[in-house]
């Protein structure tokens, strides 16, 4: 009697302690649109783990007499939810064929012994605990009460409801609570309501030059204008080309042709959702660049005078004005006003008068901007791609380099000449020493012709009569 005793109580502990554990999961979120991002949230309120094999989860629709399996058995197999924990039933967490929750319905979670674990519903229906949510937005339980509020999947709960209103427009309006002085989240109370929205905003200006690099931004605001960094960026930049990105830094784009182009930003508060949370578009000017090197000065005074041809501010910071092996590099900032110049100096540069027939101004990127010669008519503005300008460029260092002994002649030569002496007037001696040479080889030929003709002259004058004749011996 007493074995029997001890076996109904251990049975009546084990049972007891069973329906405990099982009583301590809940539903505590559910999601139902956008489709792609439906989910069930459960959660353990104990501190044990808890195996969910064989538990299953049913759903009902507003017009629905039974419940249809939403979630079957087969999906639970081997799973379990650790204490004080989260378990998120999703269509990619558990790899299902399909998962479907729309407005008014009412979900239970029954264990392996078919018992109702947890039950809710939302919308129109006889066990709704609040109304439709949103698209993108949740229902949620904060201690004993549900709110609708941003997705906290996996994560804890809101403790406050979000205000489907615009407060600064209704700072009186008492109709934003319930009896119970609670936000109210009633459907057909959000439908007249004005919705808030994350919003977005483009960041760069509203003209840019072609082959330029132009610096784009965005800034993300929230419901309550604070700053958003975290998300997904989707950039189309009009011209053909868009950026997928989780970064929110600055980055430059450059146009290659003169035009307006549409700027729009589709931004995405989790980087795994098909449905953009804010958008912006921006039109943004594209104008021919027109920027020159006008002028250079002499050999007493060196200088490069940039011009703006344009009716817009450039900005010219980072750009490089080049020479064959010198390179001077203007600091950021730096910016020439619409239809205005600038004049750098030589004593800034560090360039000389010689310079002049191989200067170059190049973008930050390597674009190969402006060629300057000293002809006007042969001035030009030039775009080229930033590799071939780049190889270019250092190609002509090589062949510089290549010839480095001839270089360190010209150099020794310069080096013994007044500061105002020229690479170019070195060309030219050079030149004048060839020209004395062929003049010196022709008047020898001519001076060594001129002898054999007066020599062979002077001969016929003195030949004696008879002299063409010879006696023969007979």
């Amino acid at each position: 009697m007493y074995k029997k005793f001890i076996l109904i109580l251990v049975g009546f502990i084990f049972l007891f302690s069973f329906k405990l554990v099982n009583a301590s999961i809940i539903i505590n979120e559910v999601q139902i649109s956008p489709t792609a991002e439906r989910f069930v949230e459960l959660y353990n309120t104990g501190s044990g783990d808890i195996d969910l094999t064989n538990w299953y989860l049913q759903r009902k629709t507003a017009t629905g007499s039974d419940f249809s399996s939403l979630v079957s058995k087969t999906f639970f197999e081997g799973k379990s939810i650790g204490g004080n924990s989260y378990f998120v039933i999703s269509k990619d967490s558990l790899g299902l064929t399909s998962f479907t929750l729309t407005e008014s319905n009412v979900i239970q979670l029954k264990n392996s012994a078919q018992e109702i674990v947890d039950k809710i519903g939302w919308g129109s229906v006889d066990s709704s605990v609040v109304g439709n949510p949103v698209e993108g937005k949740s229902i949620q339980k904060t201690g004993g009460n549900w709110i609708i509020a941003s997705p906290t999947s996996g994560k804890n709960n809101n403790t406050v409801a979000d205000t489907y209103f615009n407060e600064a427009d209704n700072p009186d309006d008492d109709s934003l609570s319930n009896t119970n002085g609670q936000i109210n989240t009633d459907e057909t109370f959000i439908k007249n309501k004005t919705v808030p929205s994350i919003k977005a905003k483009i960041l760069t200006k509203s003209v840019s030059f072609v082959g330029v690099p132009l610096e784009i931004g965005s800034n993300i605001l929230g419901y309550k204008n604070e700053t958003i960094l975290p998300g997904k960026y989707f950039w189309n930049f009009g011209d053909g080309t868009s950026l997928s990105t989780t970064n929110p830094v600055k980055f430059l784009h450059t146009y290659f042709y003169p035009g307006e182009y549409n700027i729009s930003l589709e931004y995405y508060l989790r980087p795994s959702s098909q449905v953009s949370d804010a958008l912006d578009h921006f039109a943004l000017k594209v104008e021919p660049l027109s920027i020159s090197i006008s002028r250079v000065g002499d050999t007493q005074d060196f200088f490069v005078e940039l011009t703006n041809n344009s009716n817009n501010e450039i900005d010219i910071s980072n750009w490089i004005l080049n020479t064959t092996l010198k390179n001077f590099i203007f600091p950021k900032n730096s910016f020439i006003g619409p239809n205005k110049k600038i004049i750098v100096s030589s004593r800034i540069t560090g360039f000389v008068f010689g310079d002049k027939n191989n200067l170059k101004l190049i973008s930050p990127t390597g674009e190969i901007i402006f060629v300057y010669n000293s002809s006007p008519t042969q001035n030009k503005i030039v775009y080229q791609n930033s590799n071939t300008a780049i190889d270019q460029n250092i190609q002509e260092i090589k062949n510089n380099i290549g010839n480095i002994q001839e270089q360190n002649d010209i150099q020794d030569y310069k080096n013994n000449l007044p500061a105002s002496a020229l690479l170019s007037d070195v060309q030219n001696k050079s030149n004048s020493n060839n020209h004395l040479f062929f003049g010196m080889f022709f008047a020898l030929i001519l001076g060594a012709t001129t002898c054999v003709y007066f020599i062979r002259r002077k001969k016929n004058i003195f030949k004696k009569d008879g002299d063409d004749f010879e006696i023969l011996d007979e």
